[in-house]
């Protein structure tokens, strides 16, 4: 791509490495505007080793030096970093880059380090979005027609953008260089995003799904509305973009993911059940994560690789939903066992009547027979990627009797769905693990999950 001619970019992540960000950007004008937003590094207790939220002064010390570093490169550059105990984690992955005739969104499990994008398998979603026409606004209206508020097609898409960036407080700046020990505040807050409407985006070709800090009700307004945040949100997309085939309404929903939470079996259902599920026999979600002897046949530890051993042992932690990784050989082949998967992918397939809708109870496998998938517009599959572990923290917690939800963490991922079995088939090569493995296969008691990193905590 050309990088010479980029105007802007904006970056989010975890935790990830400035310096390599910016040799990526290697050729880039250096009066090109940038947006960095991450969560706050933890700092390291010298007793026990443990990571902890860092001082206010350390706090400072980090800021500082990544914005040295940005801005050594890209002097126009404005940096928000966030601190641990202001929620839960600052954890969505999302890079825009902004080139004069379109803007590309990219939506993706891994963070901005060499290590994410060279050693480990992610998952990526990206498209291009031309510029408008001249005068041409939102939804193909002329600019001042309100066009917009008339459902233009793509205000689903910007509305998604414009609320996770509004939260990192992300914006191009409009003018010059922002001075040492300027406002991180947006430049002008009534044109905050006004660069979208250059650009059209009605053709997304996926939904946006954002999880941001707060509550959230089933008749709220607006971004206040369930279907607006973390699972409601997904289970909206899914329930919209079409009718799932009536003969396999149990297949259940298939999770991969790096970092696991404190399950329980109401929190299974809740989300099963929110994502079409009929399954009430605890069998609606199946979870892959490698095992202690997959992690061990490769690596000494994986430190991303998270589920703490006090959930594991708790007698209500729902153990048989779990399966072993199932590398897909289709994606990224590796020599080895096990490849390090930090991807995250929330998928649900059918299948062509032969058996692996999971019908078996809940600790079966291929032993239920669907019925036959009909021809027509019903779904044939659906799957997101993007930065969303499995836990409450990022999809969020449903409370009151699942008519609000209580969302921790800042993520963002998309949606597809299709009707094609065709597709459907594709989709299975293109994910780290084999969705439909982890679907058909039985579980089996003697399941040990990897859960050893001391980069973690010790657990």
């Amino acid at each position: 791509e050309p990088v010479a001619t980029l105007r802007a970019a904006i970056a989010t992540e975890m935790a990830g490495d400035p310096e390599w960000l910016c040799a990526q950007f290697a050729g880039a004008p250096r009066e090109m505007a940038f947006t960095y937003a991450a969560r706050m590094p933890l700092a390291r207790d010298p007793e026990s080793g443990r990571s902890r939220v860092p001082s206010a002064a350390e706090a400072r010390m980090q800021r500082d030096s990544v914005k040295g570093v940005l801005r050594a490169a890209f002097p126009d550059t404005q940096v928000q970093l966030f601190s641990t105990g202001l929620f839960g984690t600052f954890h969505c992955k999302v890079l825009v880059l902004r080139w004069d005739d379109r803007v590309r969104v990219a939506v993706t499990s891994a963070n901005l380090s060499e290590g994410d994008w060279l050693d480990t398998r992610q998952v990526v979603w990206a498209q291009d979005f031309p510029r408008r026409a001249a005068g041409a606004a939102r939804g193909g209206a002329p600019k001042g027609t309100g066009g917009a508020a008339a459902g233009g097609g793509d205000d689903d898409f910007r509305t998604q953008l414009c609320r996770l960036f509004s939260f990192c407080r992300a914006t191009w700046p409009t003018t010059g260089k922002v001075p040492d020990g300027a406002s991180e505040t947006p430049v002008v807050a009534a044109a905050r995003y006004a660069w979208l409407d250059d650009y059209d985006l009605s053709g997304a070709r996926a939904k946006l799904v954002v999880s941001l800090p707060g509550g959230y009700d089933e008749h709220g307004a607006g971004a206040s509305a369930l279907a607006e945040c973390g699972l409601g949100r997904l289970a909206s997309v899914v329930r919209t973009a079409g009718e799932w085939p009536a003969a396999q309404a149990s297949a259940p929903i298939l999770v991969q993911a790096s970092s696991i939470g404190n399950l329980t079996p109401q929190y299974v259902a809740d989300f099963a059940g929110m994502c079409g599920c009929a399954r009430t026999d605890g069998g609606g979600l199946r979870v892959t994560y490698p095992t202690r002897a997959q992690v061990r046949a490769r690596y000494s530890e994986i430190g991303f690789l998270v589920l703490r051993r006090k959930f594991w042992d708790s007698a209500e932690f729902p153990k048989r939903v779990f399966r072993p990784a199932a590398p897909n050989a289709a994606c990224r082949p590796r020599s080895g066992p096990y490849i390090a998967d930090h991807s995250k992918v929330v998928m649900r397939l059918t299948t062509d009547g032969g058996g692996g809708d999971g019908g078996g109870g809940a600790g079966g496998g291929g032993a239920g027979a669907p019925g036959p998938l009909p021809a027509g517009e019903q779904l044939a599959a659906w799957v997101y990627v993007g930065s969303h572990n499995l836990s409450a923290a990022a999809w969020g917690r449903l409370v009151r009797g699942g008519t609000r939800e209580w969302v921790s963490n800042v993520e963002a991922g998309v949606v597809l769905t299709t009707t094609s079995p065709a597709v459907r088939d594709v989709w299975r090569t293109r994910t780290p693990m084999d969705m439909a493995a982890v679907r058909d296969a039985d579980y089996a008691a003697d399941y040990v999950p990897y859960m050893e990193s001391a980069l973690s905590g010790g657990w």
